[in-house]
């Protein structure tokens, strides 16, 4: 096994470094256990934390005792023994690339949420609020950005349809969709548990399929689902159609990812 190693800076990958120069960026961390490493020889990023190898780079002395003890006269700059750039980067908090694109997709899922709450009103809030609730969710959970809001949408809709199910449920109505909704909450269900634990292209492309699959579906049944509720099925349309969206998203960001991890490009 190659005594080369990589880390995690956000979404870029850094290295090559030997093991000593990885204990050394590692101190540095806030938490050193939670960054993401890896080398030849692994099938997939872990958390610096689990190596025992590591151990000692986590081992912190407690805090140092507060003494009156006299602050020592402060040097002027052009007397201090290190170089300009290092006094620099003392000077200044380390700064991590911005996501753009998730600051994009959040301003657009908020245009978009406006401008179809006030065209289908309460209906549309909803939903909304259990796909935040559910990226947010998965978000804590440290999946990749593209996974959470994948998978956020994805669970987010299916439990909307559980609530308006239910409701019919709770109200003695006859539903006749409700096997098929069972259906699609296992495959929900399995296609959720598999994305949180690889967050793959090939998981991505699986959500993709059943989403166009879904709106396909809505599509061709859309007059007999408007006899029920005019509103309801274009609601699940526009949502489908997102779903579509952040699939195909998914599926880019995960190649992007898996290319980075199989060239293991070293980035200074």
């Amino acid at each position: 096994m190659s005594d080369l190693w990589y880390y995690a800076e956000g979404s870029e990958t850094v290295g090559p470094v030997d093991f000593d120069g990885l204990g050394q960026v590692l101190k540095r961390k806030a938490r050193p256990q939670d960054v993401l490493v890896w080398q030849e020889g692994y099938a997939d990023w872990v958390e610096a934390g689990t190596l025992p190898a590591l151990k000692a780079v986590f081992v912190r002395p407690p805090p140092v005792p507060v003494r009156s003890v006299p602050k020592p006269p402060v040097l002027e700059q052009r007397n201090s023994p290190l170089p300009p750039e290092y006094r620099q980067a003392a000077a200044q908090v380390e700064k991590k690339p911005r996501n753009w694109m998730g600051t994009i997709s959040g301003w657009a899922v908020i245009v978009v949420s406006v401008v179809v709450g006030r065209a289908f009103g309460g209906l549309y809030w909803l939903p909304a609020l259990l796909i935040a609730l559910c990226i947010w969710i998965f978000t804590k959970l440290k999946l990749r950005d593209y996974a959470a809001w994948m998978l956020g949408v994805l669970v987010g809709h299916t439990l909307w349809m559980a609530v308006g199910h239910g409701t019919l449920f709770a109200m003695g109505k006859p539903n006749e969709e409700l096997a098929t909704f069972a259906v699609d909450a296992v495959v929900v269900t399995c296609l959720t548990i598999w994305g949180m634990k690889t967050q793959s292209v090939a998981v991505s492309v699986c959500v993709l399929v059943y989403q166009i699959v879904a709106f396909a579906t809505n599509a061709v049944f859309f007059e007999e689902y408007s006899k029920v509720n005019a509103t309801a099925p274009i609601l699940h349309l526009i949502l489908r159609a997102i779903g579509i969206g952040v699939a195909i998203y998914a599926i880019v960001k995960a190649r992007q990812f898996k290319r980075q991890v199989e060239v293991q490009p070293a980035v200074a």
